[in-house]
């Protein structure tokens, strides 16, 4: 026999304890590698079969815990191999590029684009 229909949309919502582990798992911080880091940071390297960063470099963090880091002079970046770490290796290439000033020129905005338009209105009407 099929379950009962839900009575209310609140009962379809996952639990408040769902949401803190969802978001806990899900929060993600990218910023530069500090000195206190370099334990870290060696074991990431052997965790990825890798040499250590050197120089500067930035790291992304999930759940406090260090799990891919970047060089920003473009060498290789490493990863702990057991964690998905794709998205959050493009997202420190990303943000090595524009730490370098080498990233691609964002496209305007929708914001960015009214504005233009409304700066060529004005001078035709002046």
């Amino acid at each position: 026999m099929p379950d009962p229909a839900p009575s209310s949309p609140d009962s379809m919502r996952p639990s408040e304890d769902t949401e803190v582990t969802r978001k806990s798992q899900d929060d993600v911080t990218v910023r530069p590698a500090r000195p206190s880091d370099s334990h870290d940071l060696a074991v990431l390297a052997i965790l990825d079969s890798a040499s250590k960063v050197k120089g500067d470099v930035i790291v992304a963090e999930v759940g406090g815990r260090i799990v891919a880091a970047k060089p920003l002079d473009g060498g290789r970046a490493i990863a702990d191999p057991f964690v998905r770490t794709v998205a959050l290796l493009q997202l420190l290439e990303m943000r090595a590029q524009q730490l370098r000033g080498d990233a691609p020129p964002r496209k305007p905005n929708l914001i960015d684009r009214l504005r233009v338009l409304h700066e060529r209105l004005a001078v035709r009407v002046n």
